[in-house]
């Protein structure tokens, strides 16, 4: 077995290709990710992009190879118009696609505007029909597939999405894209985890079931209310599915769905399969598309948090200056370069150690009396970092070295 889990970069786990853990494997010959930031990540509540938000997010997408862009709907507003024609006019590299309620209206300004393909919404679960919707049972067929047709006929991509789809069986799913695809015309079918109730073993076993009962490609869109959104991304691809839409930050409603950065991140690292994304500007991609939907990032968010290369535990901090040049990944399981973070950080605060003192005291070229007084500063470094709850600043920690000069 290669060493798929190492490189100069990263050091995973090797049980990750274990062929006991690879076996039931069945990826898709290519996959593609569809980012839904332009409209799902836009449902979050607060989260609001201007015509240019649309534009700027867009052409960074496309820039760190993103394969395809949901820009929104066009019907929605003019500015969301008017951002779409910008984005075709642009000719990017990733595909552009447009979400659609079956109405012809929505079909045709989706072709005027140009895009490649359209995502085609129908409410799949009966219960969301009768209760939500007050439509007879039967109304969401017959649009749907005049949808689908006129899309086909107007020469864009169909993705049929099955709103809601995750609470049927499997076997109500497929019995629903065969009437849909035998009745009109559908290129691929999307499985929609509306709710975000999937396990993962149930979403990698209705995918995979899907996969081997249609004769289409199965595509998977999951919501994140348990926190399962990147997870259950990952196990659909696992079994087969050929696109996965995601989201930047796993913006969204309620708890958003499967982030794009940390799935492109994870089909590298822990399944050695290249997406052909970089993944090393999806640090400062994440930072920018936070600032224009004016969302604070979590600290400890994966890949753009802004704390998950800091060291403040007294440990950690020893360790690190001894490995930093000869070997980072034996305390790191990522270098930050992977995602194009900062480098590794030595911060002050309570949980600091005497060799934090050191390392700093020798950072900023800083003399003390004599060694003793280490054990001072460190209280007094410990003590501030509880009194302001956060960690100390270098001004800080100058003041109280100034004590023992």
């Amino acid at each position: 077995m290669s060493e798929q889990w190492k490189s100069d970069n990263y050091f995973v786990c090797p049980s990750n290709f274990a062929p006991e853990a690879v076996k039931d494997y069945h990826f898709p010959k290519k996959l593609e990710i569809h980012d839904v930031t332009l409209r799902d990540g836009e449902q979050q509540p607060g989260v609001a992009f201007t015509k240019e938000d649309k534009i700027n997010i867009a052409k960074m997408l496309a820039e760190v190879g993103v394969h395809r862009i949901e820009a929104g709907m066009p019907a929605v507003s003019k500015s969301d118009e008017e951002a779409f024609r910008e984005i075709v006019r642009m000719k990017l590299d990733s595909k552009i696609f447009a979400f659609c309620r079956s109405l012809a209206s929505d079909i045709e300004l989706a072709a005027d505007v140009g895009v490649d393909g359209v995502v085609i919404e129908i409410p799949s679960n009966d219960e969301l029909v009768q209760y939500g919707f007050r439509w007879p049972l039967e109304r969401p067929f017959k649009a749907v597939c005049e949808a689908c047709k006129l899309a086909h006929e107007r020469g864009l991509y169909v993705d049929l999405f099955l709103m809601d789809s995750s609470r049927l069986t499997v076997e109500q799913f497929v019995e629903k894209v065969q009437a849909v695809k035998n009745n009109s015309w559908v290129d691929s079918c999307s499985i929609v985890d509306t709710q975000g109730t999937f396990s993962t073993a149930g979403a990698r076993h209705m995918v995979s079931e899907a996969v081997r009962l249609l004769d289409i490609p199965v595509e998977a869109h999951f919501h994140n209310d348990l926190g399962l959104g990147t997870a259950n991304a990952l196990a659909a691809f696992e079994a087969g599915a050929s696109v996965l839409h995601t989201t930047l930050l796993g913006l969204g409603p309620r708890a958003g769905q499967g982030a794009t950065e940390q799935v492109a991140i994870a089909l590298k690292l822990l399944y050695g399969y290249d997406s052909g994304i970089k993944l090393d500007k999806l640090y400062d991609l994440g930072l920018e598309a936070a600032k224009l939907a004016r969302v604070q990032v979590p600290g400890n968010q994966p890949i753009v948090g802004n704390l998950i290369y800091l060291i403040e535990a007294g440990m950690p901090a020893t360790w690190w200056p001894n490995i930093e040049k000869e070997h980072p990944l034996a305390l790191y399981g990522i270098l930050p370069s992977v995602m194009g973070q900062p480098p590794v950080q030595i911060v002050l605060g309570k949980g600091s150690g005497a060799s934090s003192i050191r390392y700093w005291l020798d950072k900023l070229n800083l003399k003390i009396r004599n060694d003793n007084d280490i054990a001072n500063i460190l209280t007094e470094v410990k003590n501030m970092g509880l009194a302001k709850k956060r960690g100390l600043c270098e001004d800080e920690f100058v003041e109280i070295v100034k004590k023992y000069q």
